[in-house]
């Protein structure tokens, strides 16, 4: 695999089928590891059980520990085989040094694709997306953010890493 591998946005005409060539899975092969550990969690949760052993996930307390913050890139990256990481490299540098305000997944998963030098490709799903953006930009708070444009409204743009 070439170090310089490059990427590209490319326009999905409408109605198009996928482009040819091998298709690079934009989805991780395991679940980030945020640094939380099963037994580690069962033990915190059970601290918030009300008299009769009973937890309520919704409560704020519990609510938080059930929903961990989004992998840092790191830990985004390593959840996928090392055959995908350079594709994932390749294109957060070309989410980092795109012109313009970053994406959200309504402005950019149902037009475009990233095309890369080797002639792979690769798609995201409107939640794939969010995540990656997320990740790439080190933001632990939701992937949600970047569903669309109107869960940003009034958010600033956030400063980009350098890639």
């Amino acid at each position: 695999m070439s170090p310089l591998l490059q990427c590209t946005q490319v326009v999905w005409p409408d109605g198009e089928p996928p482009p040819e060539g091998e298709y690079v899975p934009s989805s991780p092969d395991r679940q980030p590891v945020t640094g939380r550990e099963f037994e580690e969690l069962f033990q915190e949760l059970a601290e918030h059980a009300d008299p009769d052993g009973v937890v309520y996930l919704s409560e704020p307390p519990t609510a938080a520990l059930v929903n961990p913050p989004d992998p840092s890139w790191s830990e985004y990256l390593e959840a996928f085989d090392s055959s995908r990481r350079p594709y994932l490299v390749a294109a957060r540098k070309w989410l980092l040094q795109r012109e313009g305000p970053i994406p959200c997944a309504d402005e950019w998963c149902n037009q475009y694709y990233l095309a890369f030098s080797d002639g792979r490709f690769m798609t995201f799903t409107w939640r794939a997306f969010g995540a990656f953006v997320a990740a790439c930009l080190d933001q632990r708070d939701s992937y949600i953010v970047w569903s669309n444009r109107s869960s940003r409204a009034g958010l600033p743009e956030p400063a980009r890493p350098a890639a």
